[in-house]
């Protein structure tokens, strides 16, 4: 057991509490959160058929946790942009918007979580001349893990599905397009 005495001078005393160095569980503190999140998606629904060369996603969360022993919750906003793209130059873009709900365990520097989001998908396929794009709803389901290197940065990697997109508008009737996505963050905590 260590004791950790800090001391505000003479006049204002000292204020002492027990710290037990095998018990990191509030490792990480309440506040604002920040990430970034770079990665792969493979896209199934409407556009599996199609030989995608290249992919790539990009993710970026704004929210604050509040934890409480060692769950914490995070309300967020949620923006991904994802885009394919074959060999023919037809590429498909989707940005995602809106709110997540994160469930984080703490368990020392280890932090698993899962996070749930909803907001809007906007989407559009570059196949001139026939392009389309649409706006509608969107959902996401995120599972993951960060790893804290210090009390407030962390990396971590996440496997993120969206289920679907739910055209509320589209011209020439905007393909469904789902993905399952892996990323690899940077976070502030």
């Amino acid at each position: 057991m260590i004791v950790v005495v800090l001391s505000f001078g003479a006049s204002r005393g000292t204020w002492s509490q027990e710290v037990d160095p095998s018990d990191d569980s509030a490792f990480a503190r309440s506040g604002f959160r920040f990430s970034l999140a770079p990665g792969i998606a493979v896209p199934f629904g409407d556009w599996t058929g199609d030989s995608i060369s290249r992919s790539s996603t990009f993710g970026l969360r704004l929210g604050g946790e509040i934890i409480r022993g060692n769950l914490g919750i995070t309300p967020a906003f949620r923006l991904d942009y994802v885009q394919w793209a074959n060999d023919f130059d037809v590429s498909l873009h989707l940005l995602h918007f809106g709110l997540e709900c994160r469930g984080a365990l703490h368990r020392g520097r280890l932090v698993p979580y899962v996070s749930l989001g909803l907001g809007g998908d906007y989407q559009a396929n570059t196949d001139v001349p026939a392009s389309q794009s649409g706006f509608g709803l969107g959902l996401n389901v995120a599972l993951g893990t960060d790893f804290l290197l210090t009390p407030r940065f962390a990396i971590g990697a996440a496997l993120t599905i969206h289920p679907g997109f739910a055209p509320s508008s589209s011209v020439d009737g905007a393909p469904d397009v789902r993905y399952v996505a892996i990323s690899f963050a940077i976070a502030s905590y």
